[in-house]
């Protein structure tokens, strides 16, 4: 009976966890079922269906194998999807910078706002802050490919993107 439990909760287990490796401040991890956040710590598993929210002047970083995606102050992101083919998120507010090393990684990555998708098509970092009403896309290196109300823009480094009201507007990225 307890081979066959042991079998089945290893059948359950995910098979790529992430993992909290820095906490500054106040930040919690709740999941899907409604339990209460916790406050995280470091080297808390990260698995889809969490949801990662960083109170003001708090800061986390979550890794996932060598991609790295760190929050700011008052965000907050859910893990939509985590396995060995896919990592989705949703940033429903705040800022996060994302850090993609291998590029193996890049076919299953994606990183959603209220406003639109960002996805990248080569190794490199960028940072996204998403508001109410706009998200901004800052790239610094790599190429990023962002999706807003139908149309795509091929994001190069050192350059921005506004998506605002269906719009997509082009700057100078800044740091």
């Amino acid at each position: 009976v307890a081979c066959s439990a042991l079998a089945q909760a290893q059948s359950e287990a995910p098979a790529r966890v992430g993992r909290v490796s820095l906490v500054q401040g106040p930040v919690t991890i709740s999941t899907e079922d409604g339990d209460q956040p916790e406050g995280a710590m470091v080297n808390w598993p990260v698995t889809a269906d969490n949801r990662i929210t960083t109170e003001r002047n708090a800061r986390t970083e979550i890794r996932i194998g060598s991609t790295a995606v760190r929050l700011d102050g008052g965000s907050s992101l859910e893990v939509l999807e985590l396995d060995d083919e896919r990592l989705a998120l949703l940033l429903h507010h705040g800022s996060a910078s994302v850090r993609i090393r291998n590029p193996e990684v890049l076919d299953g990555f994606s990183i959603e706002t209220p406003q639109g998708r960002v996805r990248m098509r080569e190794a490199g970092s960028l940072r996204i802050d998403a508001g109410r009403d706009y998200s901004v896309v800052d790239v610094f290196d790599g190429v990023a490919l962002v999706e807003a109300d139908g149309s795509s823009f091929s994001v190069r480094p050192g350059r921005r993107v506004e998506m605002r009201n269906g719009d997509l507007v082009t700057a100078q990225a800044v740091r």
